[in-house]
């Protein structure tokens, strides 16, 4: 019998790893921001800056991502 690889099924579920990565992102954006720094982002073909305030103004717009519970 074929023994279970855990690891082979948790990088099997793509929905799962974009949601952890997406939820990874998000959380150290808002504590950078949190810090009073702002923080670079790509608009319409460079780089800006947002201050917190704006950081926090585009974070309350965009829900959380979903997670997936084991």
């Amino acid at each position: 019998m074929a023994q279970r690889n855990p690891i082979c099924e948790i990088l099997a579920d793509h929905d799962r790893i974009t949601a952890a990565i997406t939820a990874a992102a998000r959380d150290a954006v808002l504590k950078h921001a949190q810090a009073g720094n702002p923080v670079s982002t790509w608009r319409h073909g460079r780089v800006v800056w947002l201050q917190p305030a704006e950081v926090f103004a585009l974070l309350a717009e965009t829900p959380p991502p979903t997670t997936i519970s084991n």
